[in-house]
């Protein structure tokens, strides 16, 4: 593979490692306990219950992303160092 496309490759992962752990941070954030002290109706008690079990699972999925991502950046780095 060329320098320049290798480069590119690189950029990219870059950008998708960053706006993951960006999204990491956020989904965290928003599966915080649901505090039962607050004055919300059950239905709405219920609606945020739901609404934290599908950030969760995007939480999820976002680390698996990152850790997939981290495991690709690793074997670029080693495939540089071999051809170096």
């Amino acid at each position: 593979m060329k320098s320049e496309e290798i480069k590119k490759i690189k950029d990219q992962l870059l950008k998708e490692l960053i706006s993951t752990k960006s999204k990491i941070a956020e989904y965290t954030d928003l599966s915080r306990p649901i505090a039962p002290e607050n004055a919300i109706g059950r239905v709405s008690r219920m609606d945020a219950i739901n609404n934290k079990s599908i950030v969760e699972a995007a939480l999820r999925e976002a680390k698996h992303k990152f850790n997939q991502l981290k495991i690709i950046e690793k074997k670029i780095e080693e495939s540089d160092l071999e051809y170096a």
